[in-house]
């Protein structure tokens, strides 16, 4: 029969064991989030800078359209400047309401979903 001092080495052997599936587990999952979190942003990045050029040759396609019916490209300019700070005006006022709200809701869908996964 094993004595106790056996028993509890043996558990403590076990406990070990455990924890360092678990850590190993852990950092897993943070690995594959981080790596999901990092391509994200580099997809973002591109996104935006590409979003941004074609925003900027779009503008200024319609700054010429209008200084060329207005028969001065200044007054198209401020057309078209006036156009984009409403636009900036309008996304600043309902930001929570259009763009955090259902952006966290997604986000916690998401991990919600993962965390359930992962069980």
């Amino acid at each position: 029969m094993n004595s106790a001092e056996e028993i509890l080495e043996e558990s403590k052997a076990a406990v070990r064991l455990y924890l360092n599936s678990e850590k190993d587990r852990f950092t897993l999952i943070l690995v594959r989030k981080a790596t999901k979190l990092i391509s994200s942003g580099v997809k973002l990045v591109f996104a935006v800078a590409l979003t941004c050029v074609a925003l900027f040759f779009f503008f200024a396609a319609i700054a010429m359209v209008w200084g060329s019916y207005l028969n001065s490209y200044p007054l198209g300019c401020v057309y078209t400047g006036l156009c984009i700070l409403g636009v900036a005006a309008f996304v600043y006022l309902f930001t929570k309401s259009l763009i955090s709200k259902p952006i966290m809701r997604s986000l916690l869908k998401e991990a919600f979903e993962n965390d359930d996964e992962n069980e």
